[in-house]
């Protein structure tokens, strides 16, 4: 009885382990330096124009630096 209950533990663990390791490094790779949620600067600027349409171009890319510069 012990020795299923220890192998049950030890496979979940195991397969945590793994998971978490393999979502981690999709993570890295499906999302750019540049990028929110699969989205680059370039996509992002016409949604940042509808949300602040006083600002220009350049004030834009500003913001998003400002806001994503540690990713």
């Amino acid at each position: 009885m012990k020795k299923k209950i220890f192998s049950a533990l030890l496979v979940l663990l195991v397969v945590l382990g793994l998971s978490n390791v393999v979502m981690a490094h999709g993570d890295e790779n499906t999302r750019g330096p540049h990028s929110v949620l699969g989205l680059d600067v370039a996509e992002m600027i016409p949604w940042m124009k509808d949300m602040h349409p006083n600002m220009s171009d350049e004030e834009l890319n500003e913001m998003y630096r400002d806001c994503h510069q540690n990713e």
